[in-house]
């Protein structure tokens, strides 16, 4: 029993870490994207203002 309640905490942990991780990717992922986003929509406007 001992061995089994140590692994489903060990699984839980994991499922923990992971979403975290995947969050912090997703959130990483949006942020420079939007700002690589940012800095090519300003030198397309200047390419075509010119």
């Amino acid at each position: 029993m001992n061995k089994y309640e140590s692994y489903q905490k060990t699984i839980v942990n994991k499922r923990i870490i992971f979403l975290f991780v995947t969050e912090w990717t997703k959130s990483y992922l949006l942020k420079t994207f939007s700002i690589s986003l940012f800095f090519h929509g300003r030198i397309i406007l200047a390419v075509v203002i010119k």
